[in-house]
């Protein structure tokens, strides 16, 4: 799994959000550590020793509550790391931290819109990477954790359960292929029991371990009826590379990929 946040800091353009809307009053004075209960705004603020982050600044406009001088409501950030901005947050604050609905939006295209705890993000959300890849349900402290959806660029996607970022629980994945895994997983990997359809439509069903089928219940085998057409050396070889990858992880016994491999090379 990717890491979804490098630095917790702060950031993000105005995205269209109006804070005229505020029923606080203009903060007073040039000192922003003494702002309570207004709008205002701050340029620069060193956030580094907060963060253990050296360089790190922060702009502010939005609201401040009780405490003096911290964000709290509604409000926008922009964060610089030696000057050159990093990332950006635009939505709920509280005590100075990420609380509440916000969207968070990186310099490398992370991107995540969602709830949020304390800095972290904790509740439901959506996360897109620059890569296209793209996360859709529960997290808890910064982690995909409970139900969800991970989507790849290339079309394959798992459905299932999550925990500390790695499938765990039941879960479907489907490869971009056509290949489906479905039942059960642990720490990422096929684990318990589950059954893969290859895009052929043949069927292994039984007991997973580590990735690799180690225990077959009842093994159907189906092949669906295509349109004969003609095979190229890129089809053959995508083929026994798929092939080779059933026999390393355990689906085919070696007698049956020698007698599958045979038929393709023929």
């Amino acid at each position: 799994m990717k890491k979804l946040l490098g630095i917790m800091v702060l950031g993000l353009l105005w995205c269209n959000t109006s804070f005229t809307e505020s029923t606080l009053p203009p903060c007073q004075g040039e000192d922003h550590t003494q702002y309570v209960n207004c709008y205002g705004s701050y340029v620069g603020k060193d956030y580094s020793e907060i963060y253990n982050q050296p360089g790190l600044t922060a702009d502010y406009t939005g609201e401040f509550g009780n405490s003096p001088g911290l964000s709290h409501g509604k409000g926008i950030s922009k964060s610089y790391v030696n000057g050159e901005y990093t990332n950006g947050y635009v939505g709920e604050f509280k005590d100075d931290k990420f609380n509440g609905q916000g969207t968070y939006t990186g310099a490398d295209g992370f991107k995540y819109v969602g709830e949020w705890e304390n800095d972290k993000i904790h509740g439901q959300g959506t996360v897109t990477y620059a890569d296209g890849d793209e996360y859709v349900g529960e997290f808890k402290d910064d982690k995909f954790n409970g139900q969800g959806t991970y989507t790849w660029a290339d079309g394959a996607k798992y459905v299932g359960e999550f925990k500390d970022d790695l499938f765990n629980g039941q879960g479907t994945k489907t490869w971009a292929d056509g290949a489906k895994y479905v039942g059960e997983w642990e720490d990422g990997y096929r684990h318990g029991q589950g059954t893969l359809t290859q895009a052929d439509g043949r069927q292994y069903v039984g007991g997973w371990k580590d990735d690799k089928l180690v225990e077959r219940n009842n093994i159907k085998t189906q092949i669906v009826k295509k349109e004969p057409k003609k095979k190229t050396s890129d089809d053959l070889v995508k083929q026994l590379k798929d092939l080779n990858e059933l026999y390393e992880s355990g689906v085919l016994t070696e007698e049956e990929f020698v007698k599958i491999k045979q038929k393709l090379l023929n």
